[in-house]
């Protein structure tokens, strides 16, 4: 493969990190990436594409390190409030769970009468009944 043609570098991407770490797998593989709406060519003999490669690349540094300062203050936020971290666990009868899966009933069926995912009364019936 030679290239990868886009229409525009946000159908490349899901992000700005995103779209640099896959330009620079592509770069790796010496394939080049065209924009073709914006005029954009990665090929290592261009200059300008060279260019837009450290722009990108400065860009997608600055988002990771606001991406940290915003986890960071929202961490010290909610424990300067005492609220808990992390996901919080879902309430419901997990004792109810395994009785209705010990008398026959799916995964799936029981789920909905709990209330829950049918992931989340797997994990917690097989931790209940350990």
């Amino acid at each position: 493969m030679d290239a990868v043609l886009v229409w525009k570098l946000d159908r490349f991407g899901r992000s700005v990190l995103d779209l640099v770490n896959r330009i620079d797998t592509l770069t790796r593989y010496h394939v080049r990436l065209i924009a073709t709406s914006q005029g954009i060519d990665t090929n290592a003999d261009n200059p300008a594409g060279r260019f837009l490669l450290h722009i990108l690349a400065a860009v997608a540094e600055l988002e990771r390190v606001l991406i940290r300062e915003r986890v960071r203050a929202g961490i010290a936020r909610r424990k300067s409030k005492g609220l808990p971290l992390g996901r919080q666990r879902k309430v419901f009868d997990r004792g109810r769970a395994a009785e209705l899966r010990a008398e026959g009933w799916s995964w799936r069926r029981i789920a909905h009468a709990v209330g829950v995912s049918t992931p989340t009364v797997i994990r917690a019936v097989r931790e209940f009944s350990q």
